[in-house]
């Protein structure tokens, strides 16, 4: 039976019970009685008691996020020298944060690095991708970091969309459709993307973005999704989508899938099943961006008519 003594903080995201030491103000819209059962519980410690398993990394080099195996399931360290202890199930994380680390750092670390690769052990398929919720389910934007996938949900929101997620889209097949998993609707933005859009909130340090929450009433229950696409720059004045081929579309959402175990085969299998049945259910397209926020009204009509088209 899990231990959940002294975790009396209750929510539910990406379609978990989660329990908790102390209070996630991010999830605030989608939490629950303080005796559901749960299926994770996190817990969190301090610097002065880090535990002392022997650590088999998996990843190699100093990296601003390490991966080890270790006897009883994993060890991520983040962020200069947070970590978090995760089962061999994905059903208990322990956390212990760095001396340095402000508490609400500490709450992104887990929300938005730790737990989406959480879900890849628990055999889900999260993408890091963003997506807001249209008239006809979400429109979902994938690709590397810096290239703009917060900042055009941003002005989706500041449009009058809601945000569904930023960074961790959870998708799972229900009643045989493709559909989307409630998660927490916050987002990030760099400096100068809140100041050209109009937010206003706390510097995370590690990242040096500000964190926005969103309207939780929103994501309170699983979405179709209207389109993915795959961002991309254009040296051109204005957007434009193109369809991209099937195996492209396979690879991109592959390579967009987050894990925790990279030697973990059958965890391989299951997430490349999932994918194939996905990009054969939903159209994936590849949205060209012009380098200008002048430029960002234009990207929200083409996404809203072509959405609208799926």
């Amino acid at each position: 039976m899990r231990d959940v003594s002294g975790a009396t903080h209750r929510y539910r995201l990406h379609g978990l019970r989660l329990a908790s030491d102390r209070p996630l103000p991010e999830l605030a819209g989608v939490t629950l009685p303080a005796r559901a059962p749960v299926d994770l519980v996190l817990r969190t410690r301090t610097p002065e008691s880090p535990r002392r398993d022997p650590v088999t990394w998996l990843t190699r080099g100093r990296s601003w996020l390490r991966v080890g195996r270790t006897a009883s399931g994993y060890l991520l360290s983040i962020a200069g020298g947070n970590q978090f202890h995760v089962d061999d199930r994905g059903a208990r994380i322990d956390g212990a944060r760095a001396a340095g680390t402000p508490w609400p750092e500490f709450r992104h670390l887990f929300l938005d690095h730790v737990l989406p690769r959480v879900l890849s052990l628990r055999g889900r398929l999260s993408l890091h991708a963003t997506a807001v919720l249209l008239p006809r389910g979400l429109a979902a934007f994938l690709g590397p970091a810096g290239m703009g996938k917060s900042t055009l949900a941003a002005s989706f929101v500041a449009d009058g969309r809601p945000i569904w997620c930023d960074d961790c889209l959870t998708l799972d097949e229900l009643a045989g459709r493709i559909r989307a998993i409630p998660s927490h609707p916050g987002f990030r933005l760099a400096p100068d993307s809140a100041r050209s859009l109009g937010f206003a909130g706390d510097l995370v340090r590690s990242t040096g973005k500000r964190v926005f929450a969103g309207d939780g009433s929103a994501t309170s229950r699983p979405r179709k999704v209207a389109a993915i696409y795959r961002l991309a720059r254009t040296s051109g004045r204005m957007p434009r989508i193109e369809p991209l081929p099937a195996r492209e579309a396979f690879l991109e959402i592959v390579s967009a899938a987050f894990s925790l175990d990279p030697e973990d085969r059958a965890s391989h299998a299951r997430r490349f099943e999932l994918v194939g049945r996905l990009t054969a259910a939903l159209e994936v397209k590849r949205l060209l961006l012009p380098r200008r926020f002048e430029s960002l009204p234009a990207v929200r009509a083409l996404v809203l008519a072509d959405a609208r088209r799926g």
